[in-house]
């Protein structure tokens, strides 16, 4: 028998082996770098799909709870027309709808100053009563008082104080989208006449019941934070029968409970804004991602407002000057590397009894 000879047996040089390895490490490395591209754009994606579904569902909740506001006005004899001093027949109402910037609409509220953005209060049939098993809560048609404004500041400027923490230094500061929710059973919109005539136990002050409500902590708070990193919100009441439709509010500002403050809007549209609400309301959103958010954070702190100059957009009510500062704050925004998204539309408001045959001869 012949023996085989070791020489015969075939195998891997050393050199073979180093190049070998040498080239499955550099295989390594490119899969690893690929999946770790992959990961970063995948959780990107993430947290701007999940910032931006907030903002988008946040504009939803905005639009319908608008679309059920009411005043449910009435013809009386009244000697407050803003027309004629003589007594007359007009509408009049004990509800109430106003909306302009956040920190002329509700001063009391926390954080408000240079959080950005418009606030809207009104009243509407949601039928929500403190004790859900209570007697209040079997009746429909419970009137509530409901709003909207952003604040800036962390979770425990929001919170009541038996939930808030001990390390609030270290928690992060948002701008964030507030709900302003109160029940039934504190409803105080008739404390007041609406006129701002005096009453027996009554007050002269046509928004006593705003300065009534409890937003600085408690533990009866009326509002909860709807969304987190919404940096800006534009109430804008405009009728669209005139060319240009934001006359009926030029600065914002509308008031169901005062006339129209523009004179150019004429004398018969002074009269039918007054205890009317505004046919139409159009509402924006302006909405950052998390990981922008966090690194405006930790960059600028509570002085990110200032930065992004959010209080010095949206005065004025124009088209033109919509469309300016928007285009301003996109190129600001874009200038700190933030990735945001608008979201816009109008909001017809259904129980509006807005006099068209009056708008539409006084100005257009």
């Amino acid at each position: 028998m012949k023996r085989r000879s070791s020489h015969s047996i075939a195998g891997f040089t050393l050199i073979e082996l180093l190049a070998a390895s040498a080239l499955f490490s550099v295989l390594l490395i490119v899969v690893f770098q690929m999946v770790n591209v992959v990961s970063n754009v995948y959780n990107q994606a993430g947290s701007r799909i999940e910032s931006f579904s907030e903002g988008r569902a946040a504009f939803t909740e905005i639009a319908e709870r608008l679309a059920q506001a009411t005043l449910f006005p009435y013809l009386d004899y009244t000697s407050e027309d803003p027309v004629d001093s003589e007594d007359v027949f007009a509408y009049t109402s004990d509800l109430h709808f106003l909306c302009g910037r956040a920190d002329q609409v509700i001063p009391q509220a926390p954080q408000t100053t240079g959080a950005g953005g418009h606030a809207v209060l009104f009243h509407a049939t949601r039928g929500i009563a403190s004790t859900p098993e209570g007697d209040l809560a079997a009746l429909p048609g419970l009137l509530n008082a409901t709003g909207f404004y952003i604040e800036y500041g962390t979770p425990d400027d929001y919170a009541p104080a038996f939930l808030r923490s001990s390390g609030a230094k270290d928690q992060p500061a948002r701008f964030r989208l507030v709900e302003i929710l109160q029940p039934t059973e504190k409803n105080r919109v008739y404390e007041g006449y609406a006129d701002g005539t005096q009453g027996e136990g009554e007050s002269t002050n046509t928004s006593a019941w705003i300065d009534k409500l409890q937003l600085n902590g408690g533990d009866e708070i009326d509002r909860h934070i709807l969304a987190d990193n919404i940096i800006a919100l534009v109430i804008r009441p405009k009728d669209p029968a005139f060319v240009e439709p934001s006359i009926i509010a030029p600065d914002y500002r509308y008031d169901s409970r005062k006339a129209t403050n523009n004179s150019a809007a004429g004398t018969k549209l002074a009269r039918i804004t007054r205890h009317q609400l505004p046919p139409v309301v159009e509402v924006i959103v302006v909405a950052i991602d998390e990981r922008s958010a966090a690194r405006l954070d930790r960059d600028w702190g509570k002085n990110v407002a200032n930065v992004l100059g959010l209080e010095s957009y949206f005065r004025k009510a124009s088209e033109a000057a919509l469309e300016s500062d928007l285009e301003t704050l996109g190129e600001r925004l874009t200038e700190n590397d933030v990735t945001y998204k608008i979201f816009r539309g109008d909001v017809v408001l259904k129980n509006s009894r807005w006099r068209e045959d009056l708008a539409t001869s006084s100005g257009n």
